[in-house]
């Protein structure tokens, strides 16, 4: 069936004798089930032999294993006759206390038979110095029935995959949605169920953003649905606050990681658990909701606009050196949409020393966290309320130069405005020794204007330095050319 059990409750105590039982399980026909032969009171077993008899009438014997506490057992079996099977086994490692000696598979059959006795016989443990209390089980014909819905996101109907279901009842069974985002489980005997499930991967949807949009219902400037508030809630306090936005800033500048604290869960079913007691017919379409922790905004599943479609880009500004530490600001440029959330990764090289980090006045009464814990690396999350405005320096790095040389490369990477993506991974270079005469002769003339065009529409890793790019954008384009014209005229 794709599915594996496990049985509650399965041993009492009687007495100081080891106890060997087997429970009663149901199954419908065609169902494949497993009958354990179970064990407690155990003192130094290392041996054992006994024999079972079952209605082959009803059932088909499949196979026979080793149970939970005799995996170092080697074992023997031999069915004389359908319906009647000889069991030896022994280790050279004594064991004690209790679990699942071995496991028998049977197929249920087609006919009038409805109960199968399982019976043990001629128990023998350690050559019989092991005295025995033994139960006899039982294999009930039922009807089985079927569970299967779909799981999709709260906010757009996306599918969603990889839920981890739990379905506890006699047995307790295991199943996932499928890429689908169906999940199905068959064969379940009547019984009382309660549904469970969790997820705990595809959390990356969550961003400054959705910090931003938890400032804004925590102050009354959106109102949110219940639903919302369960993405929102992200320490399960009951209330929608400051606290949550701190804690999304924090794990999205890499200061901590999911699940968030006071959640225990990175994923919620709304539905579950779900209490399916008495379970006797199908149940089909039991469609379940998902939410993603910290995830408001709910763009689970969506793919990422960049911002050049909404004419957006954030960039390292123009570099200066001041009494011998380098400045850097990041500026931000937008159009067309309210800017309420700026993350982003600032790397410098080891030729630099951070000495730091300066939001301006624009972003005062904003949310940010700044994680400067890897060195060479500064990562950024910034939430605000209201729009942030355009600004040429929204963020200012000032850094301790460690040698004389004269160029040190800031990139920017994995940057968001909202929750759209920077159109590039920006960079840029200090170089104060820069020159347009490229070819040293002492003269800026045609012959440098040659050389740079002959490099037109190059780009390179930041991580290298091209004399030919003027202003540092990681292009050799016509930008540059313009500004090597203007300085040939002077």
């Amino acid at each position: 069936s794709g599915d594996e059990g496990t049985y509650i409750n399965g041993y009492e105590y009687y007495s100081d004798d080891a106890i060997v039982q087997v429970p009663t399980v149901k199954g419908g026909v065609g169902h494949e089930i497993i009958v354990p032969i179970q064990v407690n009171n155990i003192d130094h077993l290392m041996a054992t032999d006994f024999r079972v008899t079952y209605d082959a009438n009803m059932l088909a014997l499949t196979a026979i294993t080793v149970g939970n506490i005799t995996h170092n057992f080697s074992m023997v079996y031999n069915e004389v006759t359908p319906g009647d099977i000889y069991i030896s086994m022994a280790t050279a490692t004594s064991i004690v206390g209790g679990g699942d000696l071995v496991y028998l598979y049977f197929t249920i059959l087609e006919g009038d038979e409805t109960l199968s006795d399982i019976t043990l016989q001629d128990v023998s443990m350690n050559n019989g110095s092991i005295t025995t209390q033994v139960t006899n089980g039982l294999v009930e014909k039922t009807e089985v029935y079927q569970l299967d819905g779909h799981v999709t996101y709260f906010a757009n109907g996306s599918i969603v995959t990889g839920i981890d279901f739990t379905l506890e009842g006699s047995l307790t069974h295991y199943f996932s949605t499928d890429e689908n985002g169906r999940y199905v489980i068959n064969e379940l005997i009547p019984d009382d169920y309660t549904l469970m499930g969790s997820k705990t991967d595809d959390y990356d949807y969550i961003s400054a953003y959705d910090a931003a949009l938890i400032l804004r219902a925590a102050v009354m400037l959106d109102a949110i649905s219940d639903t919302k508030k369960i993405a929102a809630d992200v320490n399960n306090d009951g209330s929608v606050n400051s606290m949550d936005a701190s804690l999304v800033l924090q794990y999205v500048a890499g200061l901590r990681t999911l699940p968030f604290d006071g959640s225990g869960q990175i994923w919620r079913l709304i539905e579950l658990p779900q209490d399916l007691t008495g379970l006797s017919s199908n149940m089909n379409d039991n469609d379940l909701t998902a939410v993603l922790i910290g995830d408001i905004s709910g763009n689970y599943g969506e793919i990422t606009q960049t911002a050049i479609d909404t004419d957006g880009v954030i960039k390292v500004g123009e570099v200066q050196l001041l009494e011998g530490n380098l400045i850097v600001p990041i500026d931000v440029k937008y159009t067309d949409f309210d800017l309420l959330s700026i993350e982003t990764t600032i790397s410098y090289p080891t030729t630099l020393e951070l000495l730091s980090v300066t939001f301006n006045d624009d972003v005062s009464s904003c949310f940010n966290v700044v994680n400067t814990n890897n060195l060479g690396e500064v990562r950024i999350a910034l939430a605000c309320t209201k729009a942030i405005s355009n600004s040429d320096n929204f963020v200012t790095l000032e850094f301790k130069v460690l040698d004389n040389q004269n160029k040190h490369a800031i990139t920017l990477t994995n940057t968001l405005l909202n929750e759209y993506s920077n159109i590039v991974e920006t960079f840029s270079i200090y170089n104060p020794s820069f020159t347009f005469d490229v070819n040293a002769d002492g003269v800026i003339d045609a012959l440098d204007l040659n050389v740079i065009l002959a490099h037109y529409n190059e780009t390179y890793n930041y991580s290298d330095i091209s004399d030919y790019d003027f202003n540092n954008d990681g292009i050799i384009d016509l930008l540059d050319i313009v500004e090597a014209s203007k300085n040939q005229e002077e």
